[in-house]
Formats: C-alpha cells, sequence, structure tokens
C-alpha cells in the first residue's frame, strides 16, 4: 500500500541512527569540524532527555544551525502565513473541490474527532488533514517541542550564535502545497492512513533510539519511486542549497552544531554522503 503524502512529510520529520550509535556526526577537515544531528521535530514528554551525544555535540559547538528559525515569538505570524496560503480563493471550498464521497469521509472523520469540517469549509484539504494529525498527535501525548526548539532555547539562553539553512517561509510553501492537483487522492489516502500513525511514531521513535537505519534507507527508496517530484523537492533540491553553506562552514575554525530532519542526511542524495565525496572525514557518534 502507497503511503501518504502526509505520512511521507511525517516520515521527513523523523530521525534515525546506524547500529548502536546515535544519530549525530562529526565532520572532519580542513583543520576543523562540524556535528551533523538528525532530528525528531515533534516529542513526547517521556522521549527526553535526548540521548548523549546530542548534548555533547551542543556543548562542543559555537554556533547552532537549524533549518529554519523557529522562534516562538515568531509562531504568531507563521500562523496566519499559513492560514493565507490554504484558503481557497474566490468562491472555492472542500464541498465544491472535492468529490461527494470524499467530502462526506472527510466530514465523518472531523465529526468522530469531536469537530466540525463546516469550520474549515474555505480551506484547502492540506489544512483538514494537518488538523487532524494534530488533534492526533495531542492523543498522543506529542508536544510541540522537538530537538529543534529544545536546543534553540539552550542556545538563547547561552547566548550562542545562531545560523539558519533556509527561510520558514521556504517551508511554509513546500507544506501548504500538499495535495494540489491531486487532492481526492490526497485525502483519502491521509485518512485511510491516519490510524497508523501513532504505530508509525512509535516504530520512529524506537529506531532513533536503537539504530535501525535499514528502513529508513528503504522508505527513502519507497518515496522515491512513489513520489518522485515530492521527493525531489523536499530533500534533493534542499540538500543541494543546504551543501553549499554546510560547505562554508567546514572552511571556518567556528564549530557548529547542525541539526535537520534526519532524512536528509542518509542515502545517495543525502548530505552525509555529498560531505563523504568533498573529501571529509565523517564519524558517527
Amino acid at each position: 500500500m502507497k503511503r501518504s503524502i502526509i505520512s511521507l512529510i511525517f516520515t521527513f520529520l523523523v530521525s534515525f541512527s546506524v547500529f548502536s550509535q546515535s544519530s549525530v556526526w562529526m565532520i572532519e577537515g580542513n583543520g576543523t569540524k562540524m556535528y551533523l544531528g538528525g532530528s525528531i521535530h515533534i516529542l513526547r514528554e517521556q522521549d527526553y532527555p535526548l540521548p548523549a551525544e546530542f548534548e555533547s555535540a551542543f556543548e562542543k559547538s559555537d554556533i547552532l544551525v537549524l533549518e529554519a528559525d523557529i522562534d516562538p515569538q515568531n509562531q504568531k505570524a507563521v500562523a496566519q502565513e499559513i492560514i493565507g496560503l490554504t484558503l481557497y480563493p474566490n468562491n472555492k471550498s472542500l464541498k465544491t473541490e472535492l468529490r461527494e464521497e470524499v467530502y462526506n469521509k472527510l466530514d465523518s472523520a472531523f465529526t468522530t474527532a469531536g469537530l466540525s469540517l463546516k469550520q474549515m469549509t474555505g480551506f484547502k484539504p492540506v489544512m483538514a488533514i494537518l488538523t487532524l494529525m494534530q488533534i492526533e498527535l495531542v492523543k498522543m501525548g506529542v508536544t510541540s517541542e522537538g530537538v529543534d526548539m529544545y536546543f534553540l532555547k539552550k542556545a538563547n539562553d547561552k547566548g550562542m550564535n545562531l545560523l539558519f539553512l533556509e527561510k520558514v517561509e521556504e517551508q511554509i510553501k513546500l507544506i501548504t502545497q500538499m495535495g494540489e492537483g491531486t487532492e481526492n487522492d490526497y485525502v483519502l489516502q491521509s485518512l485511510e492512513e491516519m490510524s497508523f500513525y501513532r504505530e508509525e511514531f512509535e516504530k520512529s521513535i524506537e529506531s532513533w533510539r536503537n539504530g535501525e537505519v535499514s528502513q529508513w534507507l528503504a522508505q527513502i527508496e519507497e518515496y522515491k519511486n512513489e513520489y518522485p517530484e515530492l521527493y525531489f523537492s523536499l530533500l534533493v533540491e534542499r540538500n543541494n542549497r543546504w551543501m553549499q553553506k554546510l560547505e562554508k562552514y567546514m572552511q571556518t575554525p567556528e564549530v557548529e552544531f547542525v541539526v535537520v530532519g534526519a532524512m536528509h542526511l542518509p542515502g545517495t542524495d543525502g548530505v552525509l554522503k555529498q560531505l563523504k565525496d568533498m573529501g571529509f572525514k565523517i564519524k558517527q557518534l
């Protein structure tokens, strides 16, 4: 069974490691070094404390590098932009853009969740699906603070320098464009897999702590084959853009701790292979 696009996004938010090691790597070369940490962007209270290798890499670094600026002070502006990008223009609505049977299934899912789909009729399907996912995550005890936010707060408390690989607006556009052109299939696939989110999340956390890289590499290939355009825009294009900055970091004496979604790290298009191909020494901690 194919994975839904939202399920794909969920997997890109989790982390991995190899064998019994951590999901933190040390990159060395040019007389300097950098740490790369695979991130889980959403966690439960019981998932803390983080593996010790994360804390060690942070303490040994001069600069924290995140995918984008996720400062809580910016969340209101981010939310407003998401709303603007997920609202239908003119007289379009979920009811006019979805087939009747698809709309009814979505309506039933909202009713089961204790919500009313009528309140979201002016939004695109991605907002409706993300709303249902948020309800499920809350039931699972997931908080909004993941690895990225955890270290952002620590860096701010420490007065540590911060850098970002891309603008938060770029991430927003990637998420809000989910399902465009395939709205009906997108909704049906997402609803079909909603019941598996808890299982998927728990497996991801377990893999992150125990180190089971094989399943992540298999999923990367699966997404590459099933959603080549999305795979390219979510992973390949962003990795290639990031590499320009990562290469520059390896030319300065400061030590950076780079925290990104871990699906960006492994595989033939991954950041780790690209760094290795540049001649840098890669060591998993």
